[in-house]
Parts: structure tokens; C-alpha cells; sequence
């Protein structure tokens, strides 16, 4: 305001365009603070995660995901379905199919929203279950065909999944059936199981570059999701003001 009441008309329209660039830049900081906030300070590890479900913080990795699509395999030849194949580059399984074992109706994303596989149940993110599953033999595919619309944790996804070397899990505390348990996990852990996942479905089908472009969009979408969301803590307000 002292600049606007000393100064001519020239100097208030230099002061106006400044005002608006330092308004810009400050803009651009609190966005900017906003993502930093909602992809690093309130982030929790997916091993923090997983410990909580199983007792165990591994997580899955291409081996783990190509036991189950290998299962799956089986499953299709005993059952005499469409597609049969005991070569692991011929099998059957797509993302789709891959997909809709892990997407909770509960969450309301069934098998048609592959898109929303970012926001599947621990069960995607873990490699182990929790000991109290360990010798059930339903899988989690059947408790859901057998109740439909509930959450079927704990289960095991495939029946030769392992179950956690601890037996300290409290998988009730990390429900697959709230969204914002798996919104909280830190974008980059969930890139790291989204892109092996992708390696096991894919296989030789794929190359790195193809992997590498499709755990891109994955990644961006998850940090849009955590960067425009309401629980941004209030670093970035204040600075855009």
C-alpha cells in the first residue's frame, strides 16, 4: 500500500505485476508443499503395513505373484476351461483376470475397475498371511463367490501362500474394506509391487520399456490422488495465501 500512494501511475503498474508474480510464485510453493505433504509426511511404509496384517513386512515380488498366476494355471486345466497351458508364456492369465483377485467388492471395485487396483486390500501388498489362515484351505476367490459383498479377511489368495514366520499379526487393524488404510502407503513402495506384479503377468509379452511406461501412469495417478486430496495438512493453504 505505500508503494500504490507514493508513486505515479508507471511505478503502480510495476508494483501490480510484481505483486502478481510474487502471488504466482507463492502459488506454486504451496502447491508444491501440498504434494510434498500428502507423499512424505503423512506417508506410512507398506512394510509398516504388511507387519500389521501378517506379522511379517515382506512384500510381494514377481516370484510371489507368479506362484499364484501358476496356481491359477492349474486351476483352469483341472477345471477344463478355456485356456490351458503348462508353459508360463502361454498361460492364461491377464490383467483382468490377475486384477479381480484382489479387488474387494467391498471397496466397491470389482473386476471391471482394474484402474483401481492402487487401492486393493493388504492382501495385493503382502507376500504373507497371518498364521491364523495357515492351514485353511478356502481361498479368498471362495469365501468372496460363497458371501459376495464381504470382506473374506484373513484368507489366502492362492492355497499355497505362506503364512507369516511371526505369529504377531493383527490383520484387523489393516482392513481391506477402508480405503484409507491403503491411501496412507507411500507411493513408491506401492510402485516397486505394481511393477513386479506387472513383470509376472506380462512376462516375455512386455518389455522393460512397456513395464516401465505402464508403472509410470500407476505412479502418477497415486501421487495426484494423495496431492489433491482434502488431508493435505495446511502447509500448502497457507503458503498459496
Amino acid at each position: 500500500m505505500v508503494c500504490v500512494h507514493s508513486c505515479s501511475d508507471g511505478p503502480i503498474g510495476i508494483c501490480r505485476i510484481l505483486q502478481a508474480v510474487f502471488a504466482c510464485l507463492f502459488l506454486f510453493i504451496g502447491i508444491t508443499c501440498q504434494f510434498y505433504a500428502g507423499l512424505n509426511v503423512n506417508d506410512v511404509s507398506l512394510g509398516n503395513l504388511c507387519n500389521t496384517y501378517s506379522g511379517s513386512s515382506e512384500v510381494m515380488d514377481e516370484a510371489a505373484f507368479n506362484e499364484l498366476f501358476d496356481w491359477v494355471q492349474k486351476d483352469s486345466c483341472s477345471r477344463n476351461e478355456y485356456c490351458c497351458s503348462t508353459e508360463r508364456d502361454e498361460r492364461c492369465v491377464n490383467y483382468d483376470r490377475a486384477a479381480s483377485f484382489y479387488l474387494s467388492p467391498t471397496l466397491g471395485a470389482g473386476s471391471d475397475r482394474v484402474d483401481l487396483l492402487r487401492y486393493a486390500g493388504p492382501f495385493f501388498w503382502c507376500k504373507h498371511v497371518p498364521q491364523e489362515v495357515a492351514m485353511e484351505e478356502e481361498t479368498c476367490r471362495n469365501k468372496m463367490d460363497s458371501s459376495p459383498g464381504t470382506d473374506p479377511q484373513p484368507c489366502k489368495v492362492w492355497p499355497e501362500q505362506a503364512p507369516s514366520p511371526e505369529a504377531n499379526g493383527n490383520w484387523y487393524l489393516a482392513p481391506s474394506s477402508v480405503a484409507g488404510t491403503i491411501f496412507h502407503i507411500n507411493c513408491n513402495d506401492k510402485l516397486q509391487v505394481y511393477t513386479d506384479f506387472l513383470r509376472a503377468v506380462y512376462g516375455q509379452q512386455w518389455s522393460d520399456r512397456e513395464v516401465d511406461a505402464a508403472a509410470s501412469e500407476f505412479y502418477s495417478a497415486c501421487v495426484v490422488d494423495k496431492g489433491s486430496s482434502g488431508f493435505i495438512l495446511v502447509i500448502g493453504p497457507i503458503m498459496a495465501l
